[in-house]
């Protein structure tokens, strides 16, 4: 059961509610971050020399600035959003996402009023597939990603317009 409190409303009984954003963005719609290069890889050895190395850790030494108190609020707005039916049957009925321990699920097909931050971590969850090509005298395979949304969703309102619908196309395009 979703932790949201206010009750889902059907998308046809959200007609007179103001609209401030530019307009709705559907993620089907926008580029997505994350598209892996090919990666070919050699018949015999390890693999993980094929992979980049991580990247390092750093660790913050002092309190939150103003900015990040702003970017903070920013992130706990309240956006409606309407997480697209699947036809797929191993598609999850009812996708969730969780930020430092707290869940969120959406209901597929129904608009939910939802903080920025999970619509966020909705935006950043991606699939990815590969197809394999044999390279040339059997050298080994190149493996070919093909990267898509876990869960198409639809901003239907977004209190920050232009503001947040920018964000929103940069979250699609982060890995």
């Amino acid at each position: 059961m979703p932790r949201n409190k206010q009750t889902p409303k059907k998308s046809t009984q959200a007609k007179n509610r103001p609209v401030i954003s530019t307009g709705v963005v559907d993620t089907n719609d926008e580029e997505l971050g994350g598209q892996l290069k090919p990666r070919d890889l050699r018949a015999t050895g390890p693999a993980i020399e094929a992979l980049d190395p991580p990247e390092p850790i750093i660790i913050a030494g002092k309190m939150v600035s103003p900015e990040k108190a702003a970017e903070l609020a920013f992130n706990e707005e309240i956006l409606t959003v309407l997480v697209h039916e699947s036809t797929d049957v191993n598609d999850d009925p009812m996708p969730g996402v969780w930020i430092n321990g707290i869940s969120q699920f959406f209901l597929r097909g129904i608009e939910q009023n939802v903080k920025r931050k999970f619509v966020g971590a909705l935006a950043r969850a991606k699939k990815t597939v590969y197809t394999q090509q044999r390279l040339p005298d059997n050298a080994g395979y190149r493996q070919i990603g093909h990267t898509r949304l876990a869960n198409p969703f639809q901003v239907i309102y977004d209190p920050s317009g232009a503001k947040g619908v920018a964000w929103l196309k940069d979250a699609l395009k982060q890995a």
